[in-house]
């Protein structure tokens, strides 16, 4: 029995060759009835292949989508009644009545590469129905799940360079655009990075980490737009009605970062956009120990001020008490943000061996492997292995936590586990929508998957909390 089934009209079997030859060529076993002759052997064939395999490839066309088409019909009907339907366009046309809720796949002037996102997109989602389904992702998941092995013929670095491919393929369609239409919403904010008041530009990283930590807890505020860590960097030295038009926010948070002799002090401003007067300020003077503390209690401070709500668990959530384990987490993040994989991998394990219930240290930890693995290994397979184990831990630990998932997500991508993917994605987007490491992911991966509408919804959100990052954010 094979794992996949072609479904076609016979008129298009010319044109859906070189489909099943690339198919075969990536490992899949595929049953067509091209070699198969007329009369009762070949409908006992189609019948016991049909109930049988794994995944039922339908490939709607002029042909097969109109009246002629119905054994497709019918072969597409049995495939969705047992969970095992997969659609694909080879002309531009729409699916019969019944079967438009499932998005279609394009082939849409494929030129036969399997390089080609489109066709990458299609075969990761039949390997995904020929993998069956993944256990559920969540605070029950397992700790240390059973490994998915790749089949032959696909390797894990052309899966993630066809979410690339969609990612650029989605920026061609048109969200980029979008960039210079934002509307400034009233519930919205930019944090600018905060200045570096100690005398030493190595203490940079704290300072911009006190500011990136800061977004990530208004984040969490239910209705309220956070502008991204890479446009607020890009505002650094703008003034704050500039920076306000530019990044369409309504309010502007500055501040600075003093550190030394063991305390910190941390003055900050909450200014309107619009007018660039003061709403709220404070100067915390701390223990160099209390970072975290006074980062809790500006948000806190900031929503307030805004009239919104942000709990001091909310704000918390994922974090540490520990000084040394939330110093080392800051240093991973400056890292991550100067792409030096190599650096933040050590700094965010150092993070977690100080404090192993740290779940955004183990977070940054679990995409550094990956990353740093992918960009230098010539076998990441252990390193990808490991990071979905810590990725998984993070989750666990913070469950109600979006960017856990999203590595997760991000993880079982790179383990061409696409239904486990779907699954952290979904979930890291509906508890953290303002995310924009959250919104990037679940755009990219959907993209990836075919589901256009949904990458560019997610797409048009990403643009407004972070409208002047490059095209190729990963």
């Amino acid at each position: 029995m094979a794992d996949l089934f072609l479904s076609y009209k016979s008129e298009d079997r010319a044109r859906v060759a070189p489909l099943v030859k690339a198919l075969q060529a990536d490992g899949l076993s595929v049953w067509w009835d091209a070699a198969i002759e007329g009369g009762t052997g070949w409908r006992q064939a189609i019948e016991r292949e049909l109930g049988c395999a794994k995944c039922v490839l339908v490939v709607w066309s002029k042909r097969s989508a109109g009246p002629e088409g119905e054994f497709v019909h019918d072969e597409a009907s049995r495939a969705k009644r047992r969970g095992v339907y997969l659609p694909v366009r080879i002309d531009a046309v729409e699916p019969p009545i019944g079967f438009g809720e499932t998005q279609a796949l394009s082939l849409v002037g494929w030129k036969q590469g399997r390089s080609d996102g489109r066709y990458q997109a299609v075969l990761t989602a039949a390997r995904a129905l020929v993998a069956g389904p993944a256990p559920a992702v969540g605070a029950g998941a397992p700790a240390t799940p059973a490994p998915t092995i790749a089949a032959p013929g696909i390797g894990r670095r052309s899966v993630i360079g066809g979410a690339a491919l969609g990612g650029a393929a989605l920026a061609g369609g048109g969200w980029w655009l979008l960039r210079p239409k934002i509307a400034q919403a009233a519930a919205s904010i930019a944090v600018l990075p905060f200045a570096n008041l100690s005398g030493d530009p190595a203490q940079a990283y704290f300072s911009d980490g006190i500011a990136e930590e800061l977004r990530s807890s208004l984040s969490r505020i239910a209705g309220l737009q956070v502008a991204a860590r890479t446009s607020s960097e890009k505002m650094r030295d703008a003034d704050v009605k500039e920076a306000a038009a530019t990044l369409g926010v309504a309010n502007v948070l500055t501040g600075s970062v003093r550190k030394g002799g063991g305390t910190i002090r941390v003055s900050t401003q909450l200014l309107n956009g619009e007018t660039g007067l003061e709403t709220w300020s404070e100067v915390y003077d701390r223990p160099e120990g209390d970072a975290l503390v006074v980062q809790t209690s500006i948000a806190t401070s900031v929503a307030n001020a805004l009239s919104l709500s942000l709990g001091k668990a909310a704000a918390m959530l994922g974090g540490t008490k520990n000084p040394a384990a939330y110093d080392a987490y800051l240093r991973g993040a400056a890292f991550w943000a100067e792409q030096r994989f190599d650096d933040a991998l050590p700094a965010y394990a150092l993070a977690v061996a100080i404090d192993p219930n740290f779940a955004l240290a183990r977070t940054g930890l679990a995409i550094m492997m990956v990353s740093a693995a992918y960009a230098g290994s010539t076998d990441p397979g252990p390193a990808v292995v490991a990071a979905e184990i810590e990725a998984r831990r993070a989750v666990a630990l913070a469950p109600r936590l979006g960017a856990p998932l999203a590595a997760l997500g991000f993880i079982l991508m790179a383990r061409l586990d696409l239904r486990g993917a779907a699954a952290a994605h979904a979930a890291a987007y509906r508890l953290a929508p303002g995310d924009p490491y959250v919104v990037r992911k679940y755009a990219k991966f959907q993209a990836m998957i075919g589901r256009g509408d949904d990458a560019m919804r997610a797409g048009c959100r990403y643009v407004a909390l972070d409208p002047l990052a490059p095209n190729s954010a990963g």
